[in-house]
């Protein structure tokens, strides 16, 4: 009888642990994303939005991870600076970013109240936290750009958005 306990311990032991996930955040540097701001007035204004290809399935297998086991995705962060460094948002009130995709609603993801004249950077969106990761796992997202404009627009200006995702992923499961 003391054999068998002596042998029947270890595994209640092994079977008592609980398992443990490691989960690892992955920054996803997606692209920079150029907007045309054609000439239009002040006020609420649609700026531009372009449709673009994730390759996510690409960056798992960069980085050996399962895309089953990845558990969100967010906006880590988002900055705008204009093609041509002699213009600035003087004409921005403020700015928001949307982002659809195929079987998705259209969402807001960041927005920036109040640009300071003179400024070619928008660099302090606030980001909404929003979990994308049907969005960029369909592999094809739309992001728009909405303005509040204090005034017109006269010149053609070219923003340029870069963008960077926070990818959690769980890695392994360990006891």
């Amino acid at each position: 009888m003391k054999k068998f306990l002596l042998f029947l311990l270890p595994i209640l032991f092994l079977g008592s642990c609980n398992k443990k996930t490691i989960t690892v955040d992955y920054n996803y540097n997606f692209t920079t994303i150029r907007f045309r701001v054609n000439p239009m007035t002040a006020g609420v204004q649609a700026i531009d939005q372009r449709t673009l290809v994730t390759n996510f399935d690409s960056f798992c297998v960069a980085k050996n991870i399962d895309p089953n086991n990845v558990n969100s995705i967010h906006l880590s962060s988002a900055y705008a600076t204009l093609a041509d460094s002699t213009q600035n948002f003087d004409e921005f009130e403020s700015a928001r970013l949307f982002v659809s995709s195929p079987n998705q609603p259209e969402i807001e993801i960041a927005n920036k109240n109040h640009t300071a004249n003179g400024s070619n950077v928008l660099n302090d969106f606030i980001l909404t936290n929003e979990n994308i990761i049907n969005y960029v796992k369909s592999n094809e997202i739309t992001v728009r750009m909405e303005g509040t404009l204090r005034n017109d627009i006269t010149v053609v200006k070219n923003v340029l958005l870069k963008v960077e995702f926070r990818i959690n992923a769980d890695l392994i499961q360990v006891k």
